[in-house]
């Protein structure tokens, strides 16, 4: 009778590691994305473990329950591995395609007809050109860049001071758990931060910045 108990359960484990090389080799497993479903659930995987581990101690004289068990419990593990990885690379993706962009523009006034435009910036693509319509319009595209407008000599000089801001929000919290890459995400997804100066006036441009990627053209 062990004899036969034996020889079943070993035909068990020989099907189920035959049918995980198959579908290796017709790449529906991937053990790398495995692997990272384990290491990012293993509250889930122990307490999986632990039944598994209770079942085979109120059945420990029937052999073919904890080959079924263990089976039941790496099948389990290998599909949820496959199906996990690929909700997390759709997730990801989404938020690549949904990265922050945010418009932006500020009114000329009519006295104003010099403007200082300060940068303090670094890690980003910029994009500074022209308008005829505001003092300054654009498309901010990273929420840690925030700007702030001044106006000195009786409103006849703009000062616009464009910097990273200090400690984190909860925007940037967030981006930050669901990207691979928080810090690179603009360079990722190819968006400048894009600056239009009005072109009436005179402009003194102050580029504090380190590793960008820019493009000036303040032509009209």
């Amino acid at each position: 009778m062990k004899r036969n108990n034996g020889g079943i359960v070993f035909g068990i484990f020989m099907i189920f590691i035959g049918i995980i090389v198959i579908l290796a080799q017709f790449g529906m497993l991937n053990f790398d994305k495995i692997l990272s479903f384990v290491l990012n659930n293993i509250p889930v995987i122990a307490s999986l473990l632990l039944i598994v581990a209770g079942i085979n101690l109120i059945f420990d004289r029937y052999s073919i329950i904890k080959i079924f068990t263990w089976t039941a419990f790496f099948a389990v593990l290998l599909i949820s591995g496959s199906f996990y990885s690929g909700a997390t690379e759709n997730k990801s993706r989404r938020n690549v395609e949904e990265s922050y962009s945010r418009s932006f523009a500020e009114e000329k006034m009519p006295k104003t007809e010099e403007g200082q435009l300060k940068m303090n910036l670094s890690g980003q693509k910029l994009k500074i050109g022209s308008t005829d319509s505001n003092l300054i319009e654009g498309v901010i595209t990273d929420s840690g860049i925030k700007y702030e407008v001044d106006y000195k000599k009786n409103n006849k000089t703009a000062v616009i001071d464009f910097k990273v801001k200090s400690g984190f929000s909860l925007d940037d919290i967030r981006n930050f758990a669901f990207s691979n890459d928080f810090f690179a995400k603009n360079l990722a997804t190819g968006e400048p931060l894009e600056v239009l100066l009005n072109s009436d006036m005179v402009w003194d441009i102050d580029l504090n910045v380190g590793g960008i990627d820019a493009e000036i053209d303040l032509s009209s």
